[in-house]
This record gives structure tokens, sequence and C-alpha cells, in this order.
């Protein structure tokens, strides 16, 4: 079931999960198996030298004596490493011995155990793997993740993964290979990563691995996906790239055609910007007038949907936009729930200004501090929803003066009450003397009133008692 550039291993019948040793099943079947078995198991590891043009196998193969002196070299090296994180990959690495784990789970602990990968002794430790078939996969995803390799024939240096002879360090494969060649006739494989070209035929190609594929589908593809990810991934300003260039060269011309099929919406976005000179709130306001319109082009409506923010600034202008979004209008409400991104945007210009007018209406700072205290304070009602929303922006942004100006409030309306509360006091005790001299007058008085009845009495003794009264006295 096997062909070039694929070696199945070969899986226990009892234990489909395990990979049975080709030493053990090799005596089952036929010597021309076999030597299939082996061919296949050395393309995987296919390889034209750079310098001498001769094709060989980079797998790592050696006699018994050699490979009993790589063993030997591989324990050392593993004996200098930190128990745990040998014993930890140790485990690992029988799993994938015994087809329980992937090579592509072995090779991150394998550079992990050796810090990096120029220190790994590669070659000693595949010579320890008797399975030509676990050695030849180990040994190729290991080179496809770290691809940098030296030929058996001339030992110059080459990268495995894009097969060009010296190594291109510190830049990607795609990036070396657009400055050597024509890098719109070279794709890599989906599949395998190998770099690809095709001089003749028709579309339906396969790889040497066994993958097929369109030609133009992949190659397409991987072209809009170079530019895009040349940009770090920002559709608008690759975008901007393809539309800024007015003489592409014949290599730019292969790229930017698979950029524009691929991200047409952009590119027309892009282009409507560009005829307002790059303001993106200018050309909204083009829009506005172009939408009613029948010749309205499609530019209008596709640079809608790549800038709504400008779109609604446009419709809203700055100062009143955080207005319209707080009023929560239908409109508002809907585009609010489909553009978080771009209310935030909008909402963090609206409301700069917002503070700026809020504090402009003050003859300072600090007076536009103090009468935010005061309603944060609950001394007064805000004026209105805008208001309230002006006095907690000033709040976010002067937390500590509003804060503590709240807090001269509270010591200020302390002080306030206990004045209150001692002057009460003073007048309740004032009260309290005057009501006592009161007393002692009345008392005073009362006391004058019974010596003068009594003297009375006395010169007038035939008038009985009972002629004074209550009221007399």
């Amino acid at each position: 079931e096997t062909y070039p550039g694929v070696c199945k291993p070969m899986r226990c019948p009892t234990c489909p999960s395990r990979v049975v040793h080709n030493s053990r099943w090799s005596a089952w079947v036929g010597a021309d198996a076999v030597e299939t078995w082996n061919t296949r198991t050395r393309q995987l590891l296919s390889f034209q030298c750079g310098a001498c043009h001769s094709r060989g196998t980079l797998l790592h193969v050696a006699d018994e004596a050699t490979t009993a002196t790589a063993t030997q070299t591989w324990e050392a090296a593993l004996a200098t490493r930190p128990a745990d994180t040998r014993e930890a990959f140790m485990s690992v690495f029988e799993g994938y011995l015994a087809g329980e784990v992937s090579q592509y789970d072995v090779v991150p602990l394998l550079v992990a155990l050796f810090e990096q990968p120029n220190a790994v002794p590669l070659r000693d430790m595949c010579l320890t793997i008797g399975d030509l078939e676990r050695r030849a996969c180990l040994q190729s995803a290991f080179l496809y993740k770290h691809p940098r390799v030296l030929t058996n024939c001339c030992q110059r240096l080459h990268c495995f993964k894009c097969r060009t002879k010296d190594f291109h360090e510190d830049v990607s494969c795609e990036d070396n290979a657009r400055t050597k060649y024509r890098f719109s006739h070279i794709v890599p494989c989906p599949q395998c990563s190998l770099p690809l070209t095709k001089s003749e035929g028709c579309n339906s190609v396969s790889c040497y691995c066994g993958h097929s594929m369109s030609w133009n589908s992949v190659m397409n593809a991987h072209l809009a996906a170079s530019l895009l990810g040349a940009h770090g991934g920002d559709e608008i300003a690759a975008a901007r790239a393809v539309v800024s260039v007015t003489e592409p060269t014949e290599g730019e011309q292969a790229e930017f055609a698979a950029f524009t099929s691929a991200h047409s919406n952009a590119v027309v976005a892009v282009r409507y910007e560009a005829a307002y000179g790059s303001q993106e709130a200018a050309a909204a306001r083009a829009l506005l007038h172009e939408a009613g319109e029948a010749d309205a082009t499609s530019g209008a409506v596709e640079f809608a949907q790549h800038f709504p923010a400008a779109m609604f600034a446009a419709e809203h202008p700055v100062d009143t936009a955080l207005e319209a979004l707080l009023s929560e209008t239908a409109r508002a409400v809907a585009w609010r729930t489909e553009h978080p991104a771009e209310i935030e945007e909008v909402g963090v210009a609206a409301e700069s200004v917002l503070l700026d007018r809020f504090v402009a209406t003050f003859s300072t700072l600090q007076a536009a501090i103090e009468e935010s205290a005061s309603i944060l304070d609950g001394e007064r009602p805000p004026r209105s929803e805008l208001h309230r929303r002006q006095v907690e922006l000033l709040q976010a942004t002067h937390s500590e003066a509003v804060a503590a100006e709240m807090r001269a409030i509270c010591v200020a309306r302390r002080d306030r009450l206990q004045a209150e509360l001692n002057s009460a006091m003073e007048a309740a005790t004032a009260a309290q003397d005057a009501k006592a001299v009161a007393e002692a007058k009345l008392t005073a008085a009362a006391s004058g009133a019974v010596g003068a009845a009594t003297s009375n009495e006395a010169d007038e003794v035939n008038v009985p008692c009972t002629h004074f009264s209550t009221t007399t006295i």
C-alpha cells in the first residue's frame, strides 16, 4: 500500500495500535516486498545535493559496529540531561517506537531535552532505532521542523524544507524563494511543504508525497496568504499595498491578482478610500451623498462594510455621536450589536470631546472636579443623561482628584452638621438658663405676694380667709 514518498508502519494484526518491527515481519514476505519497503523508507528522506546535483537519501544507516558506537554515544548524551526531563522524553520516545505516539509529539520534547536543535545528536539517536520506518519518520519530522542539514556527498549546508543550497538563516523559505526565483512559479505542497514548480501540463498535479491538487487553486491561495502574512495579517494594509503600486513587477502582478481575487471586498473598499485621499471620514461623507443616487458604485458598499466607524462618524459628528448612542435609537442599538469594536472606537473619540467641552464650561479643571464631586455625592442630580455621562468621564480620567474632592465635601458636611449641632446645643443651654431665671423670678414674686397677703390679714381681722383667692395671691 506504499508509494514513493509514503511508507506506512506495519501494524500488529492483533493489536493495531502497535507497530511490528521490520526484522520480525520481513521473514514472512518475499524479498521483493522487503526491497520495496526499504526503497520507500529511503525515499522519505530523498534529497538532491545543490552542489554536485546527485540524488541520495539522508536516512541514517550504518553497520553493526557503527550502530553500537552510536548507541553508546546516545546513552552518554542522555546521561548528561536532567533526570526528570530525560524520563519524560524516554516515556514518549518508547511510545513512539511502539507506534502509540506520533513523531510530531517526539520532536519538541527532543529539542527541549537538549535545549536547542543544533545540540541534538540526531544521527546517534536515529541509529538506535532498529525499525527503518520508525527511524525515517522521526528523522523526517525533525528535519521539517528544523531544516538545517548537511548532504552526505558534499557536506554542503542545505535547507531540508525548501531543498535549497546554503541554508537561509533567519529567513523563511518563502522569502528566500522570493529573492531567488519567480515566486509565482513556486508553491509548497499543502501536505509535505515540498516546493513545487510546473512548467507545462494540465492544472491537476500530484506531489512526490502522493498528494493531488489543483495547481492554480493552491498557487493563488499561497500567493494571497503570502502577501497577507507580509502585512501582519491585516487585510486592509495588504489591500492598500496592492492599490498603491501603479506599476507592479511581473512577480507582484501574480501576487496582487491572487490577493485581489481572494480579498476583492477589501481591495474595492481601499480603492474607494484612495479616491478621497485616504480620509476615511471624508469618504464616508461622500458615500452618504451618493447613497441616494442611482449610479452609486459598489465601492461605497464595500467601504461601508470595512469602515463602519467612519460611516457612523459621518452620520453623527464626533461631538454628538455619543449622544446618538446614549439615546438608544433603534438604529444605534442595531449598529451597536453588530459593531462592538467600532462602538469603542467612536465612543473613545466622542467621549474625549465631551470631556473637553464639560471642562471648558468651567473656569478651571478644579471647578469641573468640584461640580462632578457634588453630583456624585448626591448633593444635586445631573441636568441630563449627557451631563451624567460627562461627570462619569471626568471621574474616570481624574479619579484621585474627584475622590479627594468628595472626601472634602464629606468633611465639610460633617463640620457643617457639627456646627449646627453645637449651635443648637448652645441655644438649648441658653433657653435652659432663661427658664431657670424666669422660674427664680416667679418664685420671688410669689413669695412677695404671700407676704403682702399676710400683712392685710393682720389689718382686717374681721375678713374671713375665704375672701382670698388664688388669683389674688
